[in-house]
């Protein structure tokens, strides 16, 4: 006896709950540029990378995907961008940028890529990086993961390095400090006012030289620095880092603040439990 009748079956008939897709793929190794690479710098690289390759060749951007970076499994380190041609079969649109009888078209993907990491123009630190995370943003990708000043210093110095199109690059100061490292900071009485050296290419929107400082207590979460203000800290662990300063509390009970030093190489975030929250040392901020 038949359970229910032909159109009155509760399920689904003669559909595959998985599909293969067979496309193309362009991975783009920057493995051997010389630089520390990690998972939140190749992917804003190649977010950059997917909207100016569809901008090169006038298409929508949908056209063109971005597999989510993973460290190379023979060596564990982050190394590369794959892109690849959204419609299945594939579409022949990264073999055009890729493709050596052009070479001319790869060399426009790359400068249209320097520009639209490059935010130029009067205004302040806060809406420069705000506008250069804007530009790209689309509705799948992960905010939390673009770093726009990492992504046009890395590719900067790899184009230069590469003898690629060059990216603006900003004037270089030699200028005497009273500390030369932010480890030099630590374990000794401040001045109330000093200076700190920063080179070229360390902090988004700091040129290098000496920077003006200010000495100041640990206080309490409300008493907290401003996001962008540059900071030196010492965590519990004894890590010392100098950055631009960003405090969010989040919803887990075990370790509910997170502090993160935004840095164009090697950023610092610090996920910390009350009790190392407390143990947070901040050794000085920026005088403005």
């Amino acid at each position: 006896m038949r359970c229910w009748s032909a159109d009155e079956a509760p399920v689904w008939r003669n559909h595959h709950l998985a599909a293969k897709q067979t496309t193309n793929l362009l991975k783009l190794d920057f493995g051997n540029v010389g630089q520390q690479l990690d998972r939140e710098l190749l992917y804003t690289l190649g977010q950059a990378l997917r909207l100016t390759a569809a901008e090169t060749l006038e298409l929508d951007e949908r056209e063109i995907g971005m597999l989510d970076p993973v460290p190379d499994p023979m060596t564990g380190q982050y190394r590369s961008v794959v892109l690849y041609d959204s419609l299945a079969g594939g579409s022949g649109h990264l073999a055009e940028l890729s493709h050596p009888a052009k070479p001319g078209t790869g060399q426009e993907w790359l400068t249209r890529t320097v520009r639209l990491l490059t935010v130029e123009g009067e205004m302040s630190d806060v809406m420069r990086s705000r506008e250069a995370v804007r530009r790209l943003l689309t509705s799948a990708c992960d905010d939390s993961l673009i770093y726009p000043e990492r992504a046009l210093a890395f590719l900067a110095r790899a184009l230069q390095n590469s003898g690629g199109p060059a990216a603006p690059s900003t004037a270089t100061q030699s200028v005497e400090a009273d500390y030369s490292r932010a480890d030099d900071l630590v374990d000794q009485p401040l001045p109330e006012t000093f200076t700190l050296a920063i080179a070229e290419g360390e902090i988004a929107g700091i040129p290098a030289g000496a920077l003006s400082m200010r000495s100041i207590q640990p206080g309490q979460e409300e008493q907290l620095p401003q996001a962008n203000q540059v900071v030196v800290v010492r965590a519990p662990d004894g890590q010392v880092a100098v950055g631009k300063w960003f405090y969010q509390r989040t919803t887990n009970q075990q370790k509910p603040h997170r502090v993160r030093l935004r840095r164009l190489v090697s950023p610092v975030t610090l996920e910390l439990s009350d009790q190392e929250f407390s143990q947070l040392m901040l050794i000085a901020v920026v005088n403005h």
